[in-house]
């Protein structure tokens, strides 16, 4: 079967985007009310380009929106997805920087998308008083019916956050410019490494990125799916990789996951990640065959789609907390390690959430000093951070 978007793919990949089908706009985990988020195929047009907006209640001092707009997939076609954006209230009197903040895991349904529910993004409020544009992208196939959002692959998602802030600067009422840095968490962690190295490839046009921070970010794949498919109560991660990958990779689901994991595959397209986690917990064996990721196909894409193997166009400031049961401080010192010039803060006793308020001082600091090295912004001295 060839896919009109996602091309070839499995018996398996045929199921499952059966089933992801018979509930698109109907998952209940983030109802589409207003018709937003319905499916839409963009002509081919300029990466970033705003496809649609929508006002989003921010709070006050701050204006928001939900947007819709033009990216790529990973074979280069375009596809739309979606962010919610927030922007200090009123005018710019210079090009305000930008700061792409990516979510952690959620799932895969699109009603996991964040902005459905509003803006989720680490230390908005901080940004947004400093004169900072934060744009939140959902990633490809999160928020927008349409694609299959694929797991933790890295080109697709780098894409979608280079994109989220060319979008930023296309809505003109954001006043939002060139200047970027990039952060975020475990899955969002990986996200922001690829999108930093594809801008010193060949992906930076119209953008300046300046520092880029993965928090407990999940970088290497091969170790990561090894460790998950080999402990209790972990399998949900690579089920989610393995039953969507088959979109965008020459890969066969069914190397890794068992029959049981298939006969409850339909929860990967209504559940939020923390029903997953239910739904395949136990031993790790029951859903996933984890030498299945050592077969050919498998090995090479998960060793494609790592992150951190490469230099990106911004220096990295790694944080990470050493009491993280769930993405292990030494997967972060290893990546680190081998990045000319990346740095790694970790902190004591803290774990894969408490990372947020422990370097909330810290990031918040590190992403405006970034920020303020540019002619087309300073931070404000009310923005001080203690």
């Amino acid at each position: 079967m060839v896919h009109p978007r996602f091309g070839p793919i499995s018996a398996f990949g045929r199921r499952a985007i059966g089933s992801w089908q018979r509930r698109r706009g109907t998952t209940p985990v983030a109802p589409d009310r207003t018709g937003f988020y319905a499916a839409l195929d963009p002509p081919p047009g300029p990466r970033g380009e705003v496809l649609g907006a929508e006002p989003l209640p921010i709070g006050p001092g701050a204006a928001g929106w939900r947007v819709r707009y033009r990216t790529v997939d990973a074979a280069g076609r375009p596809v739309a997805a979606s962010m919610a954006l927030a922007v200090p209230a009123g005018l710019a009197s210079m090009p305000r920087p930008v700061v792409v903040w990516v979510h952690g895991a959620v799932g895969v349904a699109p009603g996991c998308g964040p902005s459905r529910t509003g803006l989720d993004a680490w230390y908005a409020d901080e940004l947004v008083r400093a004169g900072v544009v934060v744009a939140a992208p959902d990633l490809t196939g999160l928020g927008m019916e349409g694609p299959i959002h694929p797991y933790l692959h890295g080109s697709t998602a780098g894409h979608s956050v280079l994109d989220a802030a060319r979008a930023a600067a296309d809505l003109t009422a954001t006043g939002a410019g060139r200047v970027v840095a990039l952060a975020g968490h475990s899955a969002g962690g990986h996200a922001v490494l690829w999108a930093n190295e594809l801008a010193r490839r060949t992906d930076c046009d119209g953008l300046d990125v300046r520092l880029a921070v993965p928090m407990a970010p999940i970088a290497d794949l091969t170790v990561a799916m090894a460790h998950y498919s080999t402990s209790t109560g972990t399998a949900a991660f690579p089920v989610q990789l393995a039953a969507t990958w088959s979109t965008v990779e020459p890969v066969d689901p069914n190397d890794v996951l068992t029959p049981d994991a298939t006969r409850r595959i339909d929860h990967l397209w209504t559940d939020r990640l923390a029903r997953l986690v239910r739904v395949f917990g136990g031993d790790a064996s029951r859903w996933v065959d984890a030498a299945g990721f050592t077969t050919p196909a498998w090995a090479a894409a998960l060793e494609r789609q790592s992150a951190g193997r490469s230099p990106g166009a911004a220096p990295v400031l790694f944080v990470h907390g050493d009491e993280d049961q769930d993405v292990l401080v030494e997967w972060t010192a290893r990546v680190a390690g081998s990045l000319d010039g990346a740095e790694l803060l970790t902190y004591r006793g803290i774990d894969h959430m408490g990372i947020s308020e422990a370097a909330r001082d810290v990031v918040v600091a590190r992403l405006l000093a970034a920020l303020s090295s540019s002619d087309d912004f300073r931070r404000p001295p009310s923005s001080q951070t203690s």
